[in-house]
């Protein structure tokens, strides 16, 4: 009997003292980024049509642009136009300053414009999870635990903007891309009560949101005789916009109710949050 009453002893013991993690410390290259849910937002308006565009249409005649005055050009052209001060300087320096047989072929003039300005195409929510934890286990032991060390989970993921340049120009706000973390901490003075498992992990939840617009890109092409043409093209711009939502942490628990001392503790998932 003194054997037995010493061995429940020793076994109750080692219960107390003992405790386990289901993470290491500041592990960060197990994240994962998982879309829990579809599109939350989708642009109900009619699609944008693209326009056919000009491929080539005379501006000024060669015998205009030999007939007018230096002025009289630049007014022609700042009207037909969406050239620069300088760039009509150039042009009518061009054209009034040297001798048509010493003229150089000259480069071509871009202008672009926005047909359709940016617009939010759709949005998708995301989350980014760790799938460890950081874990207390009393599921086997009639005392409550302790953690006894600190421990911490983080995770990283991407926010910001990535794709064309013209729409960032245009939203000011949107940021460009970076890498954003999240990180939660278990202390060593956290308690599990008796007979329970307890974890813990950081999550964030974002929105993928899909930005498009159309441009207009008009070409002035000058060409050595006199005469100044324009072609007008279409271009599509897109980019992502990654916007943080909500950055937090869940808590998560099992009860060993019989108080099975051989009982195995149950594991916590590996899946995304329950978010919805």
């Amino acid at each position: 009997m003194k054997k037995l009453i010493a061995g429940v002893i020793c076994f109750t013991m080692f219960f107390m003292s003992s405790f386990t993690t289901f993470a290491n410390i500041n592990t960060i290259d197990d994240n994962t980024v998982h879309e829990f849910y579809a599109d939350i937002y989708i642009n109900r308006e009619p699609k944008v049509e693209m326009p056919k565009g000009i491929e080539k249409e005379i501006l000024l005649t060669r015998e205009e642009t030999m007939a007018m005055t230096a002025e009289e050009l630049s007014t022609a052209i700042k009207e037909k136009t969406e050239l620069s001060d300088e760039d009509v300087s150039q042009l009518v320096d061009y054209y009034k300053n040297a001798d048509e047989n010493e003229r150089m072929p000259r480069g071509l003039y871009d202008t672009y414009t926005w047909h359709k300005h940016p617009y939010l195409a759709s949005s998708k929510r995301y989350v980014a999870y760790s799938k460890t934890w950081v874990g207390i286990d009393a599921y086997r032991s009639s005392v409550g635990m302790t953690k006894g060390s600190s421990e911490t989970k983080s995770i990283s993921y991407t926010l910001g903007f990535e794709g064309s340049g013209d729409i960032k120009k245009v939203k000011t706000t949107f940021k460009s891309s970076f890498t954003a973390t999240n990180s939660y901490t278990v202390s060593e003075s956290a308690t599990c009560p008796a007979w329970t498992t307890m974890a813990w992990r950081p999550y964030t939840t974002y929105d993928l949101e899909t930005w498009k617009g159309v441009m207009k890109r008009t070409t002035i092409i000058p060409l050595p005789n006199g005469e100044i043409y324009q072609s007008v093209g279409y271009e599509d711009r897109e980019g992502t916009n990654k916007v943080e939502v909500n950055k937090t942490h869940e808590v998560w628990s099992r009860v060993n109710t019989s108080k099975n001392v051989n009982a195995t503790s149950p594991s916590p998932p590996t899946s995304a949050p329950n978010v919805n």
